[in-house]
């Protein structure tokens, strides 16, 4: 048995033990607040639709999770013309420092979140674009400020979307826009991320212009992440962060709306950033293709398709002129060639 005294020098070494461990938990605990107080603002811009009516839960959640984030930063809750008193109902369970902007009516993904872009602070340096059914951690949106901060040729990040059992974690196109496995260039770069939850460089979407106004939904952060390629940026998603997103899409998926949605916007895109050589042999090739899926996939035809693939055309046909000066715009920003993103594997022929 131990003496007295053998007790009180255990004691004694005990309580300085545990004294040294709090003072390097202490000084641990300091570094990693000063490392977040030295980030930058941000700002998280909600996009709302009908979302107490569709997902309650999540756009609770969605919105906590924003709020919960302890960095500096500003929470923009953009509505898209709501009808369910969205607005109302956030307004009233959290009190604290929200903006809002209320839009007349649903402008879809792009013009949303671009109204939404234009309230946030000069001094913001990151813009988060999340979706209302989408949950998050703060720890995943202090990671990619950091990682935004480390790498300054990355103008978009993304994080992995765990949707319906699976991650999804960006894309990566071939030049008729079809989903296609990189070769060539090491992750985490990716043409695209998904658009449920990403962080843009403010700076970069001023020059960007923005999501493109005339994408209502449908590959609107393809067209943006695509633009920023071209612009000289990069696109980077880091599968290691990951958030959660639990959809109940307005639209279903074989909707004709969203079918024509799906194929005028790859046209569109196409138009803007192809040079005339590529223009010329893949936008023709990929509307027949289009075509014969239409008929020779029995899925495809009963989404109607084949009427999307003319109606697609016809609204070309009908704003050419819009469409030709959006080209012309984009042209502009352009760095690079597409043939310079095949060759760093960005695109696939």
């Amino acid at each position: 048995m131990r003496t007295f005294n053998e007790w009180m020098e255990f004691s004694c070494a005990r309580q300085a033990f545990g004294s040294f461990i709090n003072i390097v938990m202490r000084f641990y605990l300091m570094k990693a607040v000063s490392k977040s107080a030295n980030l930058p603002k941000i700002s998280i811009l909600i996009l709302n639709h009908n979302g107490l009516a569709q997902n309650k839960e999540m756009l609770v959640q969605c919105v906590m999770d924003a709020l919960s984030v302890k960095l500096n930063k500003e929470i923009i809750f953009v509505d898209n013309g709501s009808t369910d008193g969205s607005v109302e109902f956030v307004k009233q369970n959290f009190p604290r420092e929200i903006l809002y902007v209320c839009l007349k009516q649903n402008m879809g993904y792009s013009q949303g979140m671009n109204e939404g872009a234009k309230h946030a602070s000069q001094n913001s340096k990151y813009l988060f674009f999340v979706n209302n059914d989408v949950s998050f951690s703060e720890k995943v949106v202090e990671h990619m400020v950091k990682t935004l901060e480390e790498h300054e040729d990355v103008a978009i990040l993304g994080a992995g979307i765990w949707h319906r059992d699976r991650v999804f974690v960006g894309s990566f196109f071939d030049l008729r826009l079809t989903h296609h496995t990189p070769k060539g260039l090491r992750p985490p770069y990716c043409v695209t991320a998904v658009e449920n939850f990403i962080a843009v460089r403010s700076s970069v979407f001023n020059i960007l212009g923005g999501f493109e106004p005339n994408i209502f939904q449908v590959y609107d952060e393809a067209d943006l992440c695509l633009r920023a390629w071209l612009a000289g940026y990069k696109v980077m998603c880091d599968p290691r962060l990951i958030v959660y997103h639990r959809h109940k899409l307005p639209i279903k998926r074989n909707n004709p709306i969203r079918v024509f949605r799906f194929m005028r916007n790859k046209y569109l895109i196409m138009i803007k950033y192809y040079e005339p050589i590529y223009l010329i042999v893949y936008l023709p090739l990929k509307i027949l293709t289009d075509i014969w899926w239409s008929v020779a996939n029995p899925r495809w035809r009963r989404r109607r398709s084949i009427i999307m693939v003319f109606r697609s055309i016809f609204d070309l046909v009908s704003n050419l002129r819009t469409y030709y000066e959006r080209r012309i715009k984009s042209q502009k920003l352009k760095r690079k060639k597409i043939k310079d993103l095949i060759k760093i594997g960005v695109l696939k022929l």
